[in-house]
């Protein structure tokens, strides 16, 4: 697990709810502390789920399968409960009955990148994650509009931690939301 400065401790970061973590510039020492910092989040025992605008999906299957593969290989869950669980979130994402069945019967490369976006959403608030990771293509794209997004997240998930990945020297979007600063320690 990546260990934080400062003197913060697991417990600490734990009890700030919206996070950002800076990570070296751009390019590829971006995407290597990007990649080591999932991948060691991932292993964890905590549910983690991601918010990636390049929209990780099997090409070649639905939105619902891709969704319940990763929702039934952490946490056990079936096909139909998936889709009652999906359900729920319905009117938090202004969909009627035919949309939400829709998107789930679509394949990604079917989808409007606003359209696939809110699966990637749907995706992450499915998982009922305790982290939340937020890499940042997410916020700086537009996709539902940073505002719309924010909300959705709140009312879904509550008290989720969030932890948004972000280019050092940059202003954390959207800035509306408390973002608290931590740092790795440098050898992380």
């Amino acid at each position: 697990m990546p260990r934080f400065a400062g003197g913060w401790t697991p417990a600490q970061v734990a009890e700030r709810a919206r996070l950002v973590l800076p990570l070296p510039g751009h390019g590829m020492a971006f995407e290597r502390q990007l990649d080591h910092l999932c991948a060691a989040w991932n292993a964890q025992p905590f549910r983690t789920a991601y918010l990636d605008a390049s929209a990780p999906f099997l090409e070649n299957v639905s939105i619902l399968e891709n969704i319940w593969v990763p929702l039934a290989w952490r946490r056990s869950i079936g096909w139909a409960e998936v889709v009652r669980r999906a359900g729920r979130y319905r009117d938090l994402f202004g969909w009627s009955e035919r949309d939400l069945r829709h998107l789930l019967a679509s394949r990604p490369g079917d989808l409007p990148p606003a359209v696939l976006a809110c699966a990637v959403l749907l995706r992450a608030v499915l998982m009922e994650p305790e982290w939340l990771l937020i890499e940042p293509g997410w916020f700086a794209r537009p996709l539902l509009g940073p505002e719309h997004i924010v909300a959705l997240l709140e009312r879904a998930l509550g008290c989720s931690r969030w932890l948004l990945l972000w280019p050092q020297g940059q202003e954390p979007l959207p800035p509306e939301v408390g973002w608290h600063t931590i740092q790795l320690e440098a050898d992380a």
